[in-house]
């Protein structure tokens, strides 16, 4: 990974949920000497070293106490208590983690910002048809679903848009060549023939 992707990488996490703490079995996949570049660079800081890390000793990676003590000759030594491995001493640089500063967040990739298209506030030609059929033809919703051949959702979903729509128009002042456009219901009208 080249140092620019690597740098938008962590500018990215460090944003996210995942946290701006790197724990030393994360940097000890990277390529060499790119700890101290980022360190040098000023995107990471160390930190006191941790008090819980993922087991080096085994494949399972569970969450482990590590335990330092000093050897009879002065030097530093620590160990895990593994259930499957036991206690092996492993190396100190495990218990080491890094903080990575907000300078990182100048190296975020730019993302265009989309624009969230705006509804037209006409009804549609499928949404006129659902709600003509629904409210002036007096078909359910079903049979309306059965003629168009669509399922019943889209035509209660064209049916709900075109409701907002209309209670929207109906809101605000309609001019009347608009309103004339618009079907009309008659739900509970009789016709009487003389």
């Amino acid at each position: 990974m080249e140092l620019n992707e690597h740098l938008a990488a962590l500018a990215i996490r460090e944003k996210s949920d995942t946290g701006n703490i790197l724990p030393a079995y994360e940097v000890k996949r990277w390529p060499a000497g790119r700890l101290e570049e980022l360190i040098e660079l000023g995107n990471l800081i160390q930190i006191e070293d941790a008090t819980s890390i993922k087991c080096p000793a085994c494949s399972r990676g569970c969450s482990v106490e590590p335990v330092r003590g000093i050897n009879n000759d002065g030097t530093e030594y620590c160990e895990v208590l593994c259930e499957l491995e036991g206690s092996p001493d492993i190396d100190l640089f495990y218990l080491k983690q890094w903080l990575i500063t907000e300078k990182i967040r100048t190296y975020l990739p730019k993302v265009k910002k989309r624009r969230k298209r705006k509804a037209s506030p006409d009804l549609s030609q499928r949404e006129t048809e659902v709600y003509r059929m629904v409210y002036v033809e007096n078909k359910t919703p079903k049979e309306v679903a059965i003629t168009l051949k669509c399922s019943d959702q889209n035509i209660y979903k064209h049916l709900r848009n075109a409701e907002k729509k209309l209670a929207a128009k109906n809101s605000r002042s309609v001019s009347t060549e608009r309103s004339q456009d618009l079907p009309h219901d008659k739900r509970g009208q009789e016709t009487i023939e003389g």
